[in-house]
Parts: C-alpha cells; structure tokens; sequence
C-alpha cells in the first residue's frame, strides 16, 4: 500500500503486548490539538505518557502474563518521518485463571458522525476470567471500566497538546490524497466478547 500522508501534527501510537508470549498490538491515532507539528522529542513524551497511562488505567484489569513491552509512536506526515520508542515491560496485576487468550473487550472509538471513516476500535485482551458474564458476554461492570480507563486517555494527553483521533486513509475504499483525521467524543466498551484470532501473530 502506498503511504498516505496526514495532514501536520498527526501520529499513530502502536502498543505492543505480550498476551502469555503471544504477541498482539493495539494503536491509537493522536493529533496536535492546534494544529502545530510534531518532533521526534516530543514523540518520546507522547510514547512515555501513553505507557503512564497504561499503567494507571489499564494494567489492574489485566493479568500478570500480560505485559506491554513498549509504545512507539510514528509521524503519519512524511514516509520518512520520525519514530519514538518508549520501554515500557509494565505487566498486569490480576492471577488466577485467566479468560482464553483470543478474547477481549472492544472499546468502540465514537466520533459522533457516521461511517467507517469516523469511528475506530481497540481489542482490549489478556484479561481475568472472572469477569465473564457468559459464554459471550462480559460482565458489566468490568466494561465499564474498560471504557472508562479509554476516557483517562486524554486528560492524561492533555498536557502534551495532542488529542485521540480517529484516522483514515480511504474514503468509497479509494485511497484518500491526505489522510483524514476526526476527534474521538466518546468510547463504549461491549459487553459481547471480541475476539483478537487473526490480531495475534
């Protein structure tokens, strides 16, 4: 696929997990609230706030074989724009017997306008099995606090001048001149049980 390149002060962050060894990613799109560019240094920032905030919000719902190994962060502007790297090696906190591997919580990015363009997901894996509320739902409860530890996402970015933001590079499945980039308003964690086989290599 050809790059397409995003408008000024766009990036995406790749989380890179392990789930019991098996490795899976997940990746956020962010942008610069006003529009300016991004360095490589503030890259780094972005990188180690995004593992802060997995840490924080993120590692108590998960269990102890599940670990981030690291965040990088690349610039959608230019195919040969900057990368950042942040170590991470943060691990979950939760034992006990964990649910399969596979399975996860989808937290639904929402933009509040329709279309494929506008909305984006994360498969939130490696989680306890406790929290299953049936074959194929989980609980509640522990939705809710999936989708909540997304919502600490940008207050914990604000001080860096970005904001989530969903992004697209096609628009009719014709590739887009210049990437689109849409704030994200709200998220919603499902109760029914995603399953990330295909997302893990």
């Amino acid at each position: 696929m050809a790059f397409i390149p995003f408008p000024v002060g766009t990036c995406e962050v790749i989380l890179n997990l392990l789930y019991d060894t098996n490795p899976g990613q997940n990746t956020l799109g962010l942008a610069t609230i006003d529009g300016s560019p991004l360095t490589a240094s503030e890259g780094e920032l972005i990188a180690a706030a995004i593992g802060a905030w997995w840490s924080t919000n993120c590692k108590a719902k998960c269990m102890v074989g599940t670990i981030l190994t690291n965040v990088l962060v690349n610039d959608l502007t230019s195919e040969s724009g900057w990368q950042a790297s942040y170590t991470a090696g943060t691990a979950g906190t939760v034992t006990g017997d964990p649910a399969p591997n596979n399975a996860a919580v989808v937290v639904k990015f929402l933009s509040g306008l329709r279309g494929r363009s506008y909305r984006g997901r994360n498969f939130f894996g490696g989680v306890p099995g406790n929290v299953l509320a049936a074959n194929n739902l989980w609980t509640t409860v522990f939705a809710a606090s999936v989708g909540a530890a997304y919502v600490a996402l940008n207050p914990a970015l604000l001080s860096l001048n970005v904001e989530h933001v969903i992004l697209s590079r096609y628009e009719a499945k014709a590739p887009r001149s210049t990437g689109h980039v849409q704030p994200v308003v709200s998220y919603v964690a499902d109760t029914h049980i995603g399953s990330m086989r295909g997302r893990l290599s």
